[in-house]
């Protein structure tokens, strides 16, 4: 079986706080439910919800912003 790996592109995430609570996120299909540790991720346009421990295993920061967002 032939394997593949995923193109790199650039997204925009913020990740929801606890202050936060739960936070609803409109995608084109559904309503997602983001909770605290969650993130947001967005790309052209769209809205999407990802687990922390995912969102760590496939992006990495690349400006200061973004890695003081993962430090916190």
């Amino acid at each position: 079986m032939p394997f593949f790996r995923r193109k790199p592109f650039v997204i925009q995430a913020r990740r929801i706080r606890d202050i936060e609570g739960e936070i609803k996120v409109e995608t084109f299909n559904r309503t997602l439910i983001a909770k605290p540790g969650d993130w947001i991720i967005g790309d052209a346009g769209c809205q999407s919800v990802m687990s922390d421990r995912v969102f760590r295993e496939l992006y990495e920061p690349l400006d200061d912003d973004a890695k003081r967002e993962l430090e916190d």
